[in-house]
Order: structure tokens, then C-alpha cells, then sequence
């Protein structure tokens, strides 16, 4: 919702342009349940969770595995018929079903939890000083692409910071230390 101010015009024009990175899954023929799951497992599952996972795991010198990722049971999972894998709004219904004598109730029928960073523990007190150095900074390395008065009112933002326009400013931040380590 915010990407259209966020963005300068020139560059917010130039991606409206191009084709959406997930233009091919969702043209494909196969269910629109299918299509949905291989965008999760590859945009969420790929890039978001295995790297977090991965990056956890071996800080410690372990390794994280994900058996609902192997790609034996993503294949398998894109041959079951979608009215299989949704009970109403429950997510994975078969597989929950095939495991419902192995696991205790309250291990299945838990609620989501995300794999969110805890940044809004003291973002202002510790973060925002950093964020405002590193966005609103001349060199800046996305400072091209952005509003820079869109980001100085978000980080000026007198309410709630984080529940407003935290997980954006984290990921600009993130991104911003990105390039800056990446830059060649």
C-alpha cells in the first residue's frame, strides 16, 4: 500500500512496467490452491525460512532441516487434491490427519507462529538513531529509489513506531546493510 509514495515516480513507473516476479506461477493452469502453495514454498519458504533457519542453525555448527521443504514432499503435496489439503480455513488438513495418533492435540491444532526479528523491543530507544543514519544518510545506497520525506516522517512518527512502520523501516535498514556490505 505504501510502495507507490515510497518509491520515487521514475522508479515506481519503471517496475509497474515489468512483468510481476510471480507472474508465471500465477498464469499456469494447474489449482489455484497449487499455485498459491508454490509461491509460498518458493518466495516464503526458500528465501524467508530455510535462510533463518539455515542462518541459525549454523551459527551454532548445526544443521536445520525442514521436512515439510524436501522436495519429496513438495511434490508429493502438489499431487493431493486441493479440497485435501483445506478443512474450511485449517491449513494442511492431510497431513495433520496423518499425524493426528502421533502428536498431542495441542502440538496440531496450535496457531501459526511467525518467525518475526524482535525489533520493536526497544526500536527507538536502540534502533531508530541507527535507521535514520543509515536511510537518510546522502550515500545511501537506496536513497535513489526512496522518498527520503516519506522515510523522515515514518522515523519521526511520535506513536507507536513499531506497530506503524517498523517492519518497513527494518527492512529498508536490513536493506540498506545489505548492499552497503554487497556493493561491488
Amino acid at each position: 500500500e505504501d510502495l507507490p509514495q515510497l518509491l520515487k515516480p521514475e522508479i515506481y513507473t519503471a517496475i509497474q512496467a515489468e512483468n510481476s516476479v510471480f507472474y508465471e506461477d500465477l498464469n499456469s493452469n494447474v489449482s489455484y490452491l497449487n499455485r498459491l502453495m508454490a509461491l509460498n514454498i518458493k518466495f516464503k519458504g526458500a528465501d524467508q525460512i530455510l535462510t533463518k533457519v539455515n542462518n541459525l542453525t549454523s551459527s551454532l555448527n548445526l544443521q536445520g532441516r525442514s521436512p515439510l521443504f524436501d522436495q519429496r514432499i513438495v511434490d508429493l503435496s502438489m499431487q493431493i487434491p486441493p479440497e485435501y489439503k483445506l478443512s474450511g480455513v485449517e491449513e494442511k488438513a492431510v497431513l495433520k490427519q496423518a499425524v493426528k495418533d502421533l502428536l498431542p492435540d495441542a502440538i496440531i491444532h496450535r496457531p501459526k507462529s511467525g518467525m518475526m526479528v524482535p525489533v520493536q523491543l526497544g526500536f527507538r530507544k536502540y534502533w531508530q538513531k541507527e535507521a535514520k543514519s543509515l536511510l537518510l544518510n546522502k550515500k545511501s545506497l537506496i536513497s535513489p529509489y526512496l522518498n527520503q520525506s516519506m522515510i523522515k516522517d515514518w522515523l519521526n512518527y511520535r506513536g507507536d513506531t513499531w506497530g506503524r512502520y517498523g517492519v518497513k523501516l527494518w527492512l529498508l535498514a536490513s536493506l540498506e546493510m545489505w548492499l552497503q556490505v554487497h556493493k561491488k
